[in-house]
């Protein structure tokens, strides 16, 4: 998703890019400062060899001050909106741009992954559901799930090469090769798809 935000346009590359690759290391600098200052402060020994690594994460005041001021914390808000996985996706999808459309369908697949991620409580019901599964309908919800997991790297794999493709002016006709033998392959892990399906709802 970052790349092909990043990458969208030539018209806005430059700004994207002065965010993604300068500005946004000196915010999180901030953040880690602060973090680290934390930390440091709630262990009995911060001075200790072990904690070089946190100390060394811990900016000079003088840097410190000059990155705050620089980047105010509203402003550090905006950026993290920007570039987070929701900002660039509806930016993407709103766009106007035909390569992006239909963008906010993979909001629901990042959710799933988001409360997997985090172990909240949706999270953690969704693989203990699974669990207490017959070993036949938990065979198939596995296999097709592999399926969909393979298949989804496959789409973000043409994401990033459409994108680039046209970022670059590239040849289409060989981006076009790739999709046909990509969706041939998608084809052959249907069955894994239907016969979950079919498990579970059947003609329903």
């Amino acid at each position: 998703m970052k790349f092909a935000y990043l990458i969208q346009s030539q018209d806005t590359f430059k700004d994207r890019y002065r965010e993604f690759a300068c500005e946004q290391p000196e915010i999180f600098a901030l953040q880690d400062d602060r973090k680290a200052r934390q930390l440091l402060d709630a262990i009995k020994d911060p001075e200790a060899g072990s904690w070089r690594p946190i100390r060394d994460m811990v900016l000079p005041d003088i840097k410190r001050e000059e990155l705050a001021s620089r980047y105010s914390k509203t402003y550090r808000r905006q950026m993290d909106m920007k570039w987070g996985y929701g900002g660039m996706l509806n930016s993407l999808s709103n766009s106007g741009d035909t390569l992006f459309t239909n963008f906010t369908g993979l909001s629901y697949g990042y959710s799933v992954a988001s409360h997997i991620h985090h172990a909240d409580f949706i999270g953690i019901s969704v693989p203990l559901e699974r669990d207490r599964r017959s070993s036949e309908r938990r065979d198939a919800i596995h296999l097709a799930h592999m399926a969909r997991l393979i298949s989804d790297c496959f789409s973000c794999f043409q994401i990033r090469l459409f994108s680039g493709y046209r970022f670059v002016g590239g040849d289409t006709k060989k981006v076009e090769y790739a999709r046909t033998h990509i969706n041939n392959f998608f084809t052959e892990l249907e069955p894994a798809q239907k016969e979950w399906s079919d498990m579970e709802y059947g003609d329903r």
